[in-house]
């Protein structure tokens, strides 16, 4: 969970809202949330979604709990078919889709954990190994 400084939408003080990302339901959707409880007036709020994160939120949990690889070990025919995978998950365009390729094996894309683990989730259910790494943030 990450943590967004904000005016309170109500009294405009200064709160800490609480913002993060999950993976949910059989499908294995992202889903992402929001919420905070103003301590000067009591306002609160409470939202989430299971669309696409928004840029703030994707921001502050990149900021916070760091970017992470994930690193994909197939090739020849069994790369192509992770990157069906990988496109239909992500929206992929073919260019996109064709870089992704061209970086396997090896780091082929980089996230959030949460995004990061669902697609090595989506892969292990069809039988391609993946894993996650976080990358170090620099000193």
């Amino acid at each position: 969970m990450a943590v967004i400084v904000k005016p309170c939408f109500n009294c405009e003080h200064p709160i800490n809202m609480y913002v993060g990302q999950q993976v949910f339901g059989t499908n294995l959707g992202l889903g992402w949330y929001k919420s905070y409880s103003c301590p000067y007036c009591g306002y609160e709020i409470e939202e989430d979604g299971n669309d696409t994160t928004p840029d703030e939120i994707q921001k502050a949990v990149l900021d916070q709990e760091g970017t992470w690889l994930l690193d994909i070990e197939e090739t020849g025919e069994r790369a192509i078919f992770v990157v069906k995978i990988l496109r239909k998950a992500l929206n992929l365009s073919v260019h996109d889709a064709i870089k992704i390729k061209k970086s396997m094996p090896g780091k082929a894309i980089e996230g959030t954990k949460f995004e990061m683990n669902r697609l090595k989730q989506l892969l292990e259910r069809q039988g391609f190994q993946s894993s996650t790494i976080k990358i170090p943030k620099p000193k």
